[in-house]
């Protein structure tokens, strides 16, 4: 997260000293493991795969890593793996197996508790760190978007992934083509992880000649460092962090940068955030495809006015 965080010029949130406070973002994921750096940050928890347990937890990894990239203190690295927004409050349900995949209609149930959770007590983010790739089911792929829509539509900002389907025209997630939700998609300056990969090269990339742009923006995506899902097996290590790559991993850094936008205009509708994130970006001068408007850019994104 420190190589994050100097790409995306987040050091203004410091001097500004903005760390999310009051916002609640809702993690449909893999769910969350109890990482001393998460302590205190999930405030609810529900189980939409068949074993439905009650008290929180992770059987996967991904979504205790989203986590830790939104929320987590960095207490065990001495800040070095803070995430974007580590007094924010965070909402999981669980829709992922511990195999990393999940169903359309986990997927669903849980965008209907959020949504009567948003009635008693504001949900403002939705992170949403997976693709939806193939489905022959046009009813219920149609039935997904229109529901993502409708939750724009009640107040919560959605933010999506592109999906790691690219380099191809035409890659992007299939529940992340509407333009009331934020696709976003990947991109590290040409960072490769050691084995020589970069999940830039995989983002998935918009139609040729669509008319809205698609990913909205970028943000870095490869070998990010964020909370493992379980303490190390080597004696005396406790819990650690674990580097995860993909689409998946830039969409906290943008909801993150979203909650601290939030924190200081709290009265910002999803449509000025989101709108605000994409006028604030570094134009990369690559096609719109690949980019979208740009790369996240922190600095302008909290002291300039669009």
């Amino acid at each position: 997260m420190d190589r994050v965080k100097r790409l995306i010029r987040y050091a203004c949130a410091d001097r500004l000293q903005l760390n999310g406070r009051s916002v609640r973002i809702a993690v449909l994921d893999s769910g969350i493991a109890p990482h001393p750096d998460l302590a205190g940050r999930n405030i609810l928890f529900r189980d939409f795969t068949r074993q439905a347990r009650l008290g929180a937890y992770d059987d996967c990894g991904h979504g205790t890593h989203i986590n830790g990239i939104l929320a987590g203190s960095g207490v065990m690295s001495g800040g070095k793996y803070s995430g974007m927004a580590p007094a924010c409050e965070l909402v999981n349900a669980k829709i992922l197996k511990s195999d990393g995949e999940g169903d359309s209609k986990a997927l669903l149930r849980a965008l209907e508790w959020v949504l009567q959770l948003h009635k008693k007590q504001r949900v403002h983010i939705l992170n949403l760190s997976l693709a939806v790739y193939g489905l022959e089911d046009e009813r219920m792929l149609l039935e997904m978007s229109q529901m993502l829509e409708y939750v724009s539509e009640k107040g919560i900002l959605v933010v999506t992934a592109a999906g790691n389907g690219g380099p191809a025209y035409g890659t992007i997630s299939q529940i992340a083509l509407s333009s009331r939700v934020l696709t976003i998609g990947c991109h590290d300056f040409g960072y490769k992880d050691k084995k020589g990969h970069s999940c830039e090269m995989r983002s998935g990339r918009g139609a040729y000649g669509l008319e809205i742009r698609k990913p909205d923006l970028v943000a870095p995506g490869t070998e990010i460092y964020s909370c493992a899902h379980r303490p190390s097996r080597m004696r005396g290590q406790g819990w650690g962090y674990t580097a995860k790559t993909g689409t998946s991993m830039s969409v906290p850094i943008v909801a993150g940068a979203a909650a601290l936008l939030l924190e200081q205009h709290p009265h910002m509708s999803p449509y000025m955030v989101k709108r605000k994130l994409q006028l604030s970006t570094t134009d990369l001068h690559e096609n719109y495809a690949k980019q979208g408007y740009g790369m996240l850019n922190m600095e302008k994104l909290l002291t300039t006015r669009v």
